[in-house]
């Protein structure tokens, strides 16, 4: 009787080779897929933190000329009662009255404008309570707002008292903006 001879076939170069190819293949496809939704994710992260930094801005510069008597573009209001020029600026100046002592009204100049790329607030200090710093001999301080702006303009209207913000700031790693447009009116109207 003969025996039946089993051989144990292993795999051949070609298969093996083969085989290594399509594995390649395989994770160099989940690897492309992986990397662009990583990106996908980031442009999505830094839409976010754009929008809600405009966000914060729209609150802060509304909140600031909902107290303050008179917008002006370029030079300082030189009182609450007046006229202005309604020519877009880059350059929104607000006159803010203050009570000292409950009874003495000051004024406090607030001005946003855009220095490069960059939007900037001078002004008195934002006290930790939300206030204005209103001492004697207190100075003018500048602050950085926002970065990467694009553009920044105020319309402001014939009587002093409203304005339309328009701003655009740059998404970071990529050539698209976020646009944001929003109006503005004081409360106070005369001192």
């Amino acid at each position: 009787m003969k025996r039946k001879q089993s051989r144990s076939r292993g795999f051949s170069l070609v298969e093996l080779l083969i085989s290594t190819v399509l594995i390649v293949l395989v994770l160099a496809a989940l690897a492309s897929i992986l990397v662009s939704h990583l990106g996908t994710t980031d442009r999505q992260g830094n839409v976010v933190q754009v929008r809600g930094e405009l966000a914060r801005f729209s609150y802060l510069l509304g909140t600031e000329v909902s107290e303050a008597c008179a917008l002006q573009r370029a030079s300082d209001p030189s009182s609450c009662l007046q006229t202005c020029s309604t020519a877009t600026t880059t350059d929104l100046r607000m006159l803010i009255p203050v009570l000292q002592n409950g009874t003495t009204a000051t004024t406090r100049m607030i001005r946003y404008y855009l220095s490069g790329t960059t939007l900037m607030r001078e002004g008195p200090r934002i006290l930790a309570n939300g206030q204005l710093e209103t001492t004697t001999g207190s100075t003018s301080t500048t602050a950085v707002v926002l970065d990467s702006v694009a553009s920044y303009t105020a319309q402001i209207d014939a009587d002093c008292h409203a304005a339309t913000i328009s701003i655009s700031q740059s998404l970071p790693s990529t050539t698209q903006t976020s646009n944001t447009t929003f109006s503005v009116r004081t409360s106070v109207v005369a001192l």
